[in-house]
């Protein structure tokens, strides 16, 4: 880019003035990727592995305000989930 070129002159990378977001880099990345291949080993096994996954996830109850909230629906879909909600599953992946 533009910047990129500019910084250059002076030993600089601009990439490196931004701070990384480490909400989205972990929780909507790493994480992520790591649940998707959880979920997937679970269909490979089969045996209603994942219909159990999901039951577990509906048995965990609400705590604090807002810290953990009740998981609706269906948790190995991963539909309209934010990185609050991956947060989340990560925080209480360890119970169920």
């Amino acid at each position: 880019s533009a910047f990129s070129i500019r910084f250059a002159k002076f030993g600089k990378n601009v990439y490196d003035l931004f701070t990384p977001d480490l909400m989205h880099e972990f929780e909507l990345g790493v994480w992520k990727s790591t649940f998707t291949h959880l979920v997937r080993i679970l269909m490979a096994a089969g045996n209603d592995a994942v219909q159990e996954l999901d039951r577990r996830f509906s048995l965990i109850r609400p705590f604090g305000r807002g810290v953990i909230r009740p998981f609706n629906g269906n948790v190995s879909a991963m539909k309209k989930l934010a990185a609050r909600d991956f947060e989340q599953i990560l925080q209480v992946v360890r119970v169920v």
